[in-house]
C-alpha cells in the first residue's frame, strides 16, 4: 500500500528520521489505533502519525514539518518530553502521549490551537505550562497517573472543556478557575489529596459525572447543591463528617 502512494518529499525527510529511531519503515495504513506504527496520507501529506509501543525516547525536531498532521500517537514509548518544534503543528486536532516519561511539557504546546483532545495520562509531569490554557478548542483533557501538584490558573481559560480527567495525581487544591469551565460534563479529581474545593465548583451546572473519591476532603461547598445534572457523584473514602444540606438538590434534581 505504501509503495503506491506519494509522499511529499518534506514529510518523507521527517520519517526517514523517525524510521530511523523506531527501527522499521513507517507503512502507510488506513487507520491509526493504539497499537499502530504507520501514518495515514491525504494530498502526498501526512495527515496521521502513530508511532506507539516502540521504546522511542525522543521526537525529532523535524516533526514540526509535519504541518498538515492532524493526528499524533506516541503512546507507550519512553519519552521524557516533546520537541519545541511540536507547536509548528497548526492542524493539530488529536494528541495522544500516554504511558510514557515525560516529565516537561514545552510552553509551545499552547500554539496548538485546533486540539481538542489531549492524552497525557499515565506519565511523571509535575506540573503543567500556563500556555496550556490557550488550547480553546480542547474538549477533553486527561492528565490521570502523573505526579501534578496543582493545575495552573488557566486551566480555567479551557472553556469549551467537557471532559477533565486529573486521577491519581497529587493535588491538594484546585484553583478557583476551574469554575470557568461551564462546559464541563466529566471531572475526575479521584485519589489526589484535596482537602478542600472551591466554591466556583457550583458553576460547573452542566456537569454530569464528578468523582471525589480517595482524597482528604472534609467538607464539600454549598455551592455543590447547584450541579443538580449530576447523574453520577463519588465521594468515598474522604474524612466528611457531615455534607452540607444543600446536596438534597442533586438527590432530587
Amino acid at each position: 500500500m505504501g509503495h503506491r502512494i506519494k509522499i511529499s518529499k518534506n514529510d518523507r525527510a521527517v520519517l526517514k528520521e523517525i524510521e530511523q529511531r523506531g527501527g522499521e519503515k513507517i507503512p502507510v495504513v488506513s487507520t491509526l489505533e493504539s497499537t499502530t506504527y504507520g501514518c495515514t496520507v491525504l494530498n502526498e501529506r501526512v495527515v496521521g502519525l502513530a508511532i506507539n509501543k516502540k521504546e522511542l525516547t525522543r521526537l525529532p525536531e523535524k516533526i514540526g514539518f509535519l504541518t498538515e498532521v492532524q493526528v499524533l500517537r506516541l503512546e507507550s514509548n519512553c519519552l521524557t518530553t516533546l520537541p519545541e518544534s511540536i507547536g509548528n503543528l497548526p492542524e493539530l486536532r488529536k494528541l495522544n502521549v500516554s504511558n510514557n516519561l515525560l516529565d516537561f511539557l514545552p510552553k509551545s504546546i499552547g500554539y496548538l490551537t485546533k486540539l481538542r483532545d489531549i492524552d497525557l495520562a499515565t506519565n511523571i509531569l509535575p506540573l503543567l505550562p500556563e500556555s496550556i490554557g490557550k488550547l480553546v478548542n480542547l474538549a477533553k483533557l486527561n492528565v490521570s497517573d502523573n505526579n501534578l501538584k496543582f493545575l495552573p490558573k488557566s486551566i480555567g481559560d479551557l472553556t469549551a472543556l467537557s471532559t477533565l480527567y486529573v486521577r491519581n495525581n497529587i493535588l491538594s487544591s484546585i484553583p478557583d478557575s476551574i469554575g470557568n469551565l461551564v462546559e464541563l460534563k466529566n471531572l475526575d479529581l479521584s485519589d489526589n489529596n484535596l482537602e478542600n474545593l472551591p466554591d466556583s465548583i457550583g458553576n460547573l451546572v452542566e456537569l454530569k459525572n464528578l468523582d471525589l473519591s480517595d482524597n482528604n476532603l472534609e467538607n464539600l461547598p454549598d455551592s455543590i447543591g447547584n450541579l443538580t445534572k449530576l447523574v453520577a457523584l463519588r465521594v468515598e473514602e474522604n474524612l466528611f463528617t457531615f455534607l452540607p444540606d444543600s446536596i438534597k438538590n442533586i438527590l432530587t434534581g
